[in-house]
């Protein structure tokens, strides 16, 4: 029964853990702080306007993880027109998943 009460996850630790893995898209995608975190940002937004946030925090751990591929296909497609090297947009979204599992306890 443990395994599936959902812990509360504060705000601060899920900005925190943006703001990182917004710098380590910046490292990764070799393109700027600011435009990691506008894109990444605008497509958050999008996520947010399509789907119910609440979901991430309280559906069972697979429906989590289809919300969070959701968000990770929202991401590429957002950061593809200005992360031009496929190897490179690769290596952002393994660490936009990391990051994302992080931020929403998944694990």
């Amino acid at each position: 029964m443990e395994g599936s009460v959902n812990k509360f996850i504060s705000h601060e630790y899920r900005l925190k853990e943006f703001n990182k893995m917004v710098e380590l898209i910046s490292e990764k995608g070799r393109i700027s702080p600011e435009l990691a975190r506008k894109y990444t940002e605008q497509a958050l937004i999008n996520y947010n306007k399509q789907n119910d946030v609440l979901t991430l925090f309280t559906a069972s751990p697979n429906m989590r993880l289809n919300e969070i591929k959701k968000i990770e296909s929202t991401i590429r497609d957002f950061l593809r027109p200005i992360i031009f090297s496929e190897k490179k947009l690769n290596r952002t979204m393994n660490i936009i998943e990391n990051s994302l599992e992080t931020m929403y306890r998944l694990y």
